[in-house]
């Protein structure tokens, strides 16, 4: 779990002449290299955006640590620079050693911090109509209630034709985390956790998020629809509570390279226009891998093991191409309604359920007729407890299962 911990509101001068040196930032150098230092005290700024209201496109605003209570509003192109740009690749490395302490230290000693008054409404920070490049922050909101929390209450909204660039960033604190709207956003080396909604990304944007954590949301962990492209890859989505990634309307995303750990549903697949290409990454301990209910998915080279139901199910269109589906509690592929469905040399053993059943959405022995078609070849099925081709008498396709 993430470790949260509120820093001294009070901060030494002395720490901001490593910020200046390390940026390549003096006092008299300032208006040379056209960038605004902020600090909590003894800089020409204590306010973040008072130094975005005073700088000029193209400036570049260093925030030593120190906490800021306050929203943002960015409407001209600048680049906010925070801690240093391994923080939070050294916040990970804790967490993964499960050391709380010394994360709280580290945050402690360079964290920068905005915290939206949860008494203000919307987003902690705005970015219209211009490009931002945002590294280096911890961006959250206060409540005094959970009920407080409203809607609009994200910790970045990027609005229609604008552009940002976050990186090196912690988005946590009951709000929801990011919402692009028709805008494009790149993400990475981010840790995303603890917030009641995740990344939604709608209308006509494009998102590339990459390395990056997310975890513990409490409704869907990323959403992808409208007519958005994005690409999500080498991140970790894990433990979230309902659905880890959810993909509507006409979207076209390609899922490549994750780990998917502990989530409800994987992937959900919902929108009847949606493209999806799910490649090379690992599924495990989530309730079901991938849910294909409509649009078209290319599914290769994944593994899929410890789901507590299923690895696949699909009653739409999907090519299943290379995969290892093995030990998980349910079936290893369901594929069910009027599914087109293309079963190329994958390894499905070892499952609680069958191995390939073809059915209703009941495992009951009573499957509604199957309206759609299966084609394949060189499938290795076998060791599944209940029967590795269900039922028996389908008119498998020849060849369909690898022969001795």
């Amino acid at each position: 779990m993430f470790i949260f911990r509120r820093r001294s509101e009070s901060i030494r001068l002395g720490l901001l002449l490593p910020l200046a040196v390390a940026t390549g930032v003096m006092t008299s150098a300032v208006s040379r290299v056209a960038s605004l230092l902020v600090c909590p005290q003894g800089c020409p700024f204590s306010s973040i955006q008072a130094a975005i209201d005073a700088a000029a496109p193209g400036d570049t605003i260093l925030v030593a640590p120190g906490r800021y209570d306050e929203v943002l509003m960015i409407n001209k192109r600048l680049t906010l620079q925070g801690a240093a740009p391994d923080f939070v690749e050294r916040i990970k490395e804790l967490w993964s050693t499960n050391n709380p302490q010394e994360i709280i230290a580290l945050r402690e000693r360079e964290e920068v911090a905005i915290y939206g008054p949860g008494s203000i409404p919307g987003p902690v920070i705005s970015v219209q109509e211009t490009t931002v490049t945002i590294s280096g922050f911890t961006i959250g909101k206060v409540y005094a209630h959970a009920e407080e929390l409203s809607d609009d209450d994200y910790g970045v909204l990027v609005q229609p034709g604008a552009q940002a660039i976050i990186e090196n960033s912690i988005l946590v604190g009951g709000m929801g985390s990011i919402l692009v709207n028709s805008a494009m956003i790149s993400l990475s080396n981010a840790i995303v956790a603890s917030n009641s909604l995740g990344i939604e990304v709608h209308g006509a944007s494009q998102a590339t998020i990459t390395d990056s954590w997310i975890e513990n949301i409490g409704a869907a962990a990323l959403t992808f629809d409208g007519f958005s492209q994005v690409l999500l890859l080498r991140s970790r989505i894990a433990n979230n509570w309902v659905w880890c990634i959810i993909v509507g309307d006409s979207a076209q995303v390609q899922i490549q390279d994750n780990e998917i750990l502990g989530n409800g549903i994987g992937i959900e697949i919902y929108g009847e226009k949606a493209q999806v290409q799910i490649l090379n990454n690992q599924f495990s301990g989530n309730i079901e891998g991938v849910r294909v209910e409509y649009g078209q998915a290319i599914i290769q080279s994944n593994r899929f093991e410890g789901q507590k139901e299923r690895g696949i199910w699909v009653s739409s269109q999907a090519r299943l191409i290379e995969n290892i589906v093995s030990k998980n509690e349910g079936d290893g592929i369901r594929i069910s309604c009027d599914a087109q469905v293309e079963v190329v040399r994958n390894e499905i053993v070892d499952n609680g359920g069958c191995g390939i059943v073809i059915s209703g959405p009941s495992c009951s022995g009573h499957p509604f007729p199957f309206a759609g078609s299966i084609v394949g070849r060189e499938n290795e099925v076998h060791n599944n407890a209940k029967g590795d081709l269900c039922p028996p008498d389908y008119p498998w396709p020849p060849g369909f299962v690898k022969g001795p």
